[in-house]
């Protein structure tokens, strides 16, 4: 089988099937030893790793946006909608996010919100749930005002805090 066949079967897979697939070929591997790393070499390694993760936290989610976030195994990449408010720098870099789901079950705490850039669905305010950010996969789009107050009022609404 050409290396491309393999890629694209690999590509085919589901997320839990690629990750067990890894770990065996990873487990198969050829040992690979690229020899003792000196000081400054691991210095360096450790300084570009370091970067990468303030990079990571350091990614800014606004209240009212729509990101593409991994919210786990189970429950897979989906678009979300940020409600939090930002964190300073003593804070934990938490979001406290609405996923979206095209699922509908026709609950009062579907909110459906029609923007271009989501497949039909709504925003299912009952499985609000706060993720480090570092789970934002990229940024989808943004809410104008008054449709991300109709999701929020649904989410007050949830947690009995409903305004008149």
């Amino acid at each position: 089988m050409q290396t491309a066949q393999l890629l694209e079967a690999f590509d085919a897979l589901p997320d839990e099937e690629k990750r067990l697939f890894t770990m065996e070929f990873l487990r198969r591997a050829i040992p690979f030893d690229s020899g003792p790393l000196d000081d400054e070499e691991t210095a360096q390694a450790a300084d570009r790793l370091f970067d990468e993760l303030d990079a990571e936290e350091r990614v800014i989610l606004t209240r009212g946006e729509i990101w593409l976030f991994d919210l786990g195994m189970a429950a897979k990449v989906r678009p979300v909608l940020v409600v939090s408010r930002g964190y300073g720098d003593a804070d934990r870099a938490l979001v406290t996010i609405v996923p979206h789901t095209t699922s509908l079950r026709g609950s009062q705490y579907e909110i459906p919100v029609n923007v271009p850039f989501l497949k039909p669905g709504a925003f299912l305010v009952q499985n609000v749930a706060t993720y480090p950010n570092a789970r934002a996969i990229r940024r989808l789009g943004t809410l104008k005002p008054e449709q991300f107050d109709l999701v929020f009022q649904g989410l007050l609404r949830w947690l009995g805090h409903a305004t008149p």
